[in-house]
């Protein structure tokens, strides 16, 4: 919204929990996204509206209707980051290239927090901690490959980045280098003897709350 932008989600369901990533796709649009279709022509049109607060980039417009139009048959970029036990799997639009996948353990960065709901608008970051890539295979096809993370815990928004260079087979760079996966759910996951998990209603509430 504040940067004028579209972004791209992959949803999944886990354990009964639909969860999933939201990738940036693209900004600069003039103001705070309101309705986005897909014309006739495949183009993208993306309708905006915004005000002063943050639903808008300062020196821009606070209305727009724009127009997207892809000049390419193909982009490099991250198609989906489904939640493994342990980790994830990321998989790409096109293969890696032979320099990445050589270094494809330290092509990572990965770090993890959770929000604390508050009475105001949203809530804080809190128990930020980073994450250390323990492992990294990719698949025979270059195309996909499997994190292990260490210390990955469910009820958590866990940040995955690959800092360029990161390219594909063909010489492209990878278009978008982060994605943010809401963790509700983790797959083998066994929480500590003396922090168990519990249902919100029976959850105790700490501090105000304004109807």
């Amino acid at each position: 919204v504040t940067y004028g932008g579209l972004q791209r989600a992959f949803i999944e369901n886990v354990d009964g929990e639909y969860q999933g990533a939201v990738f940036r796709h693209t900004a600069g649009f003039e103001a705070g996204v309101n309705r986005v279709i897909t014309g006739p022509d495949g183009a993208l049109y993306v309708g905006g509206i915004g005000e002063g607060g943050n639903w808008g980039e300062s020196g821009k417009l606070g209305y727009g209707l724009q127009k997207l139009t892809p000049v390419g048959e193909g982009t490099f970029d991250m198609k989906s980051v489904s939640v493994v036990e342990g980790g994830f799997k990321i998989e790409y639009t096109a293969p890696i290239s032979e320099d990445t996948a050589a270094g494809i353990v330290d092509a990572y960065r990965a770090e993890q927090w959770r929000y604390l709901p508050t009475s105001t608008y949203g809530g804080p970051k809190v128990d930020e901690e980073s994450l250390v890539v323990t492992g990294a295979e990719v698949s025979a096809d270059r195309t996909t490959v499997t994190l292990a993370l260490d210390g990955l815990k469910p009820g958590r928004v866990v940040h995955l980045r690959s800092p360029r260079p990161f390219a594909s087979e063909s010489g492209q760079e990878l278009w978008n280098t982060e994605a943010w996966y809401t963790l509700n759910s983790l797959p083998g996951y066994v929480a500590p003897p003396d922090r168990g998990w519990y249902e919100s209603e029976e959850a105790a509430l700490l501090g105000g709350a304004n109807p």
